[in-house]
């Protein structure tokens, strides 16, 4: 991952949470500042000043098409961070089928 340092710390958990399925993804990396929070799920943004890694360009579409089809299947996909430097939460919710 681009967004955290070697050694960084990612913690990934699923629940089911009522009629739903919750998957989230927590790191210490780099975090958002509040002005990005949304605008990392528009078609090609890429936030400014971000480290990258040499031979990995991304293209700024992953996020918004997880995020497409989280909603095509009635869920939806979101991201909280406390400000740059503080790492990010990336939460994806699905509803569960009646038969689940």
């Amino acid at each position: 991952m681009r967004a955290v340092a070697p050694r960084g710390r990612i913690v990934v958990r699923s629940i089911r949470s009522g009629a739903s399925a919750m998957l989230t993804v927590t790191d210490d990396g780099e975090g958002l500042d509040s002005a990005d929070l949304e605008r990392i799920f528009e078609r090609f943004y890429r936030v400014p000043g971000r480290r990258s890694v040499e031979g990995e360009s991304g293209h700024g579409i992953g996020l918004t098409i997880s995020r497409a089809l989280a909603r095509g299947h009635g869920g939806d996909l979101t991201a909280a961070s406390p400000g740059a430097g503080q790492g990010a939460t990336f939460t994806m919710t699905i509803p569960l089928r009646d038969d689940a």
